[in-house]
C-alpha cells in the first residue's frame, strides 16, 4: 500500500453535493487501494473517522487527472455501505464494471479508484445526485453504460455468462436465439421505418 492510498482529505461543509461529502481520497491505483478488511481498511476508517458509507468512482489511468466530482472521463460510479467491501468484486469480476473491464482487455494496474465518503445512510443520496449531474452534463450517469448491472449492462452480464458455458449444445441454441432476437430488433425498426439511424447509432455509419 502507498503513502497516497492513505492520504484521505477532509472537506468542509458546502452547499448541495459537496456538504453530503464528509472525506475523500485521492484517486489511486486499484491495487494500492485498501480494500476488503485487512488492517490497513480499518487504520484508514480510524484515521478520517468514516464509517465506510459512500460512493466510489472508477477511471482509467490515462485518464488522469479528473479533479472534479463529476467529470467526462469517470467511467463508474456506485455506492456502499461500505466501499472497502464492495470494491473487491471489481478486482475478482463479481461486480459489473470488474466483468466490462475484463471484457475490455484493461488489467487492474490501469485503473484508478477514488472514495467519496458520506454518513451512513445518504450513499444512496450521494449517488443519485452524482448521477444527476453527470447525466445534466454528458447525457449519461458515467461513462461506461455496459457496466451497469441493470439493462444497460446486460451485454456485458450475458458475454460473462458465455464465458462459463462449456456446453456446446447450448451455446447452438444461444446463437440461434441471439439471430432470432437480432432479426425481431431489425425488423422493428424496418416497420417504424427508422432502420438506418436505428444501424446507425449500433453499428456507426
Amino acid at each position: 500500500m502507498t503513502k497516497e492510498a492513505t492520504n484521505v482529505t477532509k472537506l468542509a461543509n458546502a452547499p448541495s453535493t459537496e456538504s453530503l461529502i464528509i472525506a475523500q481520497t485521492p484517486w489511486t491505483a486499484y491495487n494500492d487501494m485498501p480494500l476488503g478488511t485487512k488492517k490497513s481498511v480499518r487504520d484508514m476508517k480510524d484515521d478520517s473517522e468514516v464509517s465506510g458509507a459512500g460512493v466510489y468512482q472508477i477511471a482509467m489511468k490515462k485518464d488522469m487527472p479528473v479533479d472534479k466530482l463529476v467529470a467526462e472521463n469517470i467511467g463508474y460510479i456506485g455506492m456502499g455501505v461500505d466501499v472497502f467491501k464492495r470494491c473487491t468484486g471489481i478486482r475478482t469480476g463479481k461486480h459489473a464494471c470488474g466483468k466490462m473491464l475484463k471484457h475490455m482487455g484493461v488489467g487492474m494496474d490501469d485503473v484508478m479508484i477514488r472514495f467519496l465518503f458520506t454518513e451512513k445512510g445518504k450513499e444512496s443520496t450521494l449517488e443519485g445526485m452524482l448521477h444527476k449531474q453527470m447525466n445534466k452534463e454528458f447525457g449519461y450517469r458515467y461513462k461506461w453504460k455496459k457496466a451497469s448491472g441493470g439493462i444497460s449492462g446486460i451485454g456485458t452480464q450475458i458475454v460473462d455468462m458465455l464465458d462459463k458455458c462449456d456446453q456446446p449444445a447450448e451455446l447452438v441454441e444461444i446463437i440461434t436465439k441471439s439471430k432470432e432476437r437480432f432479426t425481431e430488433l431489425m425488423l422493428e425498426q424496418a416497420i417504424a421505418g427508422d432502420l438506418k439511424s436505428y444501424v446507425d447509432d449500433n453499428f456507426g455509419e
